[in-house]
């Protein structure tokens, strides 16, 4: 038996022991987390489209950057509803030699073939999340440019002084379903899917493209789809852009996406549709009912380094009697390559746009790019659009020295049909079928040295440079053309500014 001391001893040490325990357990549940700071998160980056940045990793953080400080406020106490607010400031001087390669327009103004202009674009948005199931998103904008001396002067596509770029409301349905949402949007919203090949707001215009519509979407963790109708939104540069009317194009479809797939990354399944009234194309004129079907595939290669995207859509439908016979593939292959102790990514790729083979006929086979970011496949000039067109390519980046990341294209392109004609980056006729029968159009170099300067400054600057090949040369000797058949070189600066 031990002594009484002892016993004593011993029962002091259990009382302090499970007074410890219950001191440490109501430590651990009562006593609130650390507050995080901006450091223990990972911030979003800016995405083209402000919506898809998910700020709310912002929610208790304490102390954030002064400019990360609008990206996340509370909307009333229980953190249910919060609000992230935005503005993204460009500025982009261009350098214009032989625009259009020399062709000077018969215009009264008489237009200029050289030319340099400043263009600057202001978007600012608010996007307001009202508890769970509801969400409001709003973006003006305002884009200017001083004079403009070529070809058209300051259209519509580089002037619109202060507009309503995106607003539209989304309500989640209430499904009881495990990793699936459904949300039903409506209102005024720019388009972007896949690989922007055919539908894009085009950032790189100074006046970005939005659309009026609604649309339905089912997202899950390794699947999404989109069904939406819509109408382009016509641009008036002094006045408030027009809605739901006094417009005649209806661009409509399904986009579904998947990831994780046993034998790609991921893959574009879909279905599009475009009408519109009193369209002329090759000798074919009516209204037109076009529709797109296309898939695109991207990923790497098995257990290899390569990497590859492809993408193939067909188009059916008429204008008019005729009927719509058409098709595009675009794809590259690439494989990271070590080269002066830097990863240089290399890719070779190639397009075909097809053409009509016979204009004389019923049917009309050159391939709508409908809504495209043409800018990022088929050189940066933007004189060569994806229609009747058969482009060859070798792309190269790299990060260099000083953190400057480095961008080199080299394109070579021909017409795919000999009876159609060359078009621009915006669709329209550059030179027609009948201005020569060579296919050889010319070939293109693009530089892009980009830098970051912290997570709200961006820089870029470009040269670009495009040899004329025969055909341009053939159509240089038409009264209409007569003499443009020079090479064309493109400068440019971007200054960019986002919080």
């Amino acid at each position: 038996m031990k002594p009484i001391c002892d016993r004593r001893r011993t029962l002091r040490y259990r009382g302090c022991c499970r007074s410890a325990a219950a001191l440490a357990a109501l430590t651990f549940f009562a006593a609130p987390a650390p507050a995080q700071t901006a450091e223990d998160v990972v911030l979003p980056r800016y995405e083209v489209l402000p919506w898809k940045e998910n700020w709310s990793v912002l929610r208790g953080v304490e102390d954030p950057d002064r400019f990360e400080r609008i990206k996340y406020v509370p909307l009333g106490g229980s953190g249910g509803s919060w609000a992230s607010f935005g503005l993204r400031w460009r500025l982009r001087p261009e350098i214009w030699n032989n625009f259009n390669f020399g062709l000077k327009p018969q215009t009264p103004d008489n237009r200029a073939t050289d030319d340099a202009f400043l263009l600057s674009r202001v978007l600012f948005h608010g996007d307001f999340h009202l508890g769970d199931h509801f969400r409001v998103f709003l973006m003006g904008k305002s884009s200017l440019a001083t004079d403009r001396d070529l070809a058209g002067g300051v259209t519509s596509a580089y002037r619109d002084t202060i507009d309503l770029q995106n607003g539209w409301v989304e309500a989640q349905l209430p499904l009881r379903m495990d990793d699936v949402s459904v949300s039903l949007r409506a209102g005024r919203e720019e388009l972007l899917e896949g690989a922007q090949r055919l539908i894009s707001p085009l950032d790189w215009s100074n006046v970005r493209r939005t659309f009026d519509g609604a649309n339905l979407n089912v997202r899950s963790r390794r699947y999404r789809a989109k069904a939406f109708w819509s109408q382009p939104v016509r641009v008036r540069e002094y006045d408030f852009n027009p809605s739901w009317g006094g417009n005649h194009s209806q661009f409509f479809g399904l986009y579904n996406t998947f990831h994780e797939l046993p034998l790609v990354e991921g893959l574009d399944l879909y279905w599009l549709g475009l009408l519109r009234d009193d369209v002329r194309v090759n000798g074919s004129a009516g209204d037109e009912n076009r529709q797109t079907i296309g898939a695109r595939a991207w990923g790497d290669i098995g257990q290899t380094r390569l990497f590859y995207d492809s993408e193939f859509a067909w188009q059916f439908g008429d204008i008019g009697s005729a009927d719509i016979n058409a098709f595009m593939f675009s794809g590259y292959i690439g494989l990271p390559v070590e080269m002066f102790q830097r990863t240089v990514r290399a890719q070779v790729g190639f397009g075909y746009a097809s053409g009509d083979d016979d204009p004389g006929d019923n049917s009309v086979e050159t391939f709508n790019q409908l809504f495209p970011l043409g800018h990022k496949y088929l050189g940066r000039i933007d004189t060569i659009g994806r229609q009747n067109i058969i482009d060859t390519n070798l792309i190269a980046s790299a990060e260099t020295v000083l953190a400057v990341r480095a961008l080199l294209e080299l394109h070579y392109f021909w017409r795919a049909s000999g009876d159609d004609a060359l078009y621009s980056a915006s669709g329209a006729v550059s030179r027609p079928g009948s201005a020569g029968n060579s296919l050889d159009v010319g070939g293109e170099i693009d530089l892009i040295l980009s830098r970051g300067w912290g997570r709200h400054l961006h820089t870029d600057f470009g040269y670009s440079h495009f040899f004329a090949g025969n055909f341009i040369d053939q159509a240089a000797t038409t009264p209409q053309f007569a003499n443009a058949d020079r090479d064309i070189d493109f400068f440019y600066f971007t200054f960019a500014w986002l919080i």
